[in-house]
């Protein structure tokens, strides 16, 4: 049930988003580590939740800033929910991020970055952006989760991408008919080393 009061405290219907807040804060209140548990699923069931309300009112068009109702909504949820308890707040920012985290997780083909979703990455981060902190240790600390995201997982992503663009580009020459760069520096290195061709010689015999 959590993280659908999760997704309803963004409900375009105030009176509706109103609602599941209050139940939310009576849940934590009395379930703390319950509800700092279902964090990160809650906040993919609002993006869930706000995608399929976008699409059936924009049909095509994609959603390119936050509607009013979710920065409203999840602000509230911070104020009044997450930010009085130091342990609910620490474990909402990490669930901000760990769509990142997932994200950029090499090891495992079928989970990972071959199953991110776009949207829930934009989604976290445009609520990272929007909350309203109120101390200095609120943006510090998602910035320190970041720097650690970064510092772990970052040279490995850049490695893969490079290497992925390298290899798309290489099918495109082929494609083209144009040779890729590692069979011109080995042609280029096989004229390079081929030895000179001897000059014609010519045996003169003297009579």
């Amino acid at each position: 049930a959590i993280p659908s009061l999760l997704a309803l405290v963004t409900d375009p219907n105030t009176d509706i988003a109103r609602k599941a807040l209050h139940v939310l804060k009576q849940t934590s209140d009395k379930h703390l580590d319950f509800v700092a548990g279902q964090l990160s699923v809650g906040l993919a069931e609002a993006c869930a939740f706000q995608r399929a309300l976008w699409a059936a009112a924009h049909h095509t068009r994609p959603m390119k800033a936050l509607p009013t109702s979710v920065v409203e909504g999840m602000s509230a949820m911070w104020a009044s929910v997450v930010q009085p308890e130091t342990k609910l707040k620490a474990k909402f920012l990490q669930a901000l991020l760990k769509p990142f985290d997932d994200a950029t997780s090499l090891a495992s083909a079928g989970s990972g970055a071959a199953a991110s979703d776009l949207h829930l990455l934009w989604f976290c981060a445009r609520i990272a952006a929007e909350l309203p902190y109120r101390k200095m240790d609120e943006p510090l600390g998602l910035m320190h989760t970041i720097n650690s995201l970064v510092s772990r997982r970052g040279q490995a992503a850049l490695a893969a991408l490079k290497h992925s663009l390298t290899e798309e580009a290489g099918l495109q020459q082929r494609g083209s008919g144009q040779p890729t760069e590692e069979a011109a520096a080995a042609a280029a290195g096989t004229r390079a080393g081929d030895p000179p061709s001897a000059a014609p010689t010519t045996n003169l015999h003297r009579q």
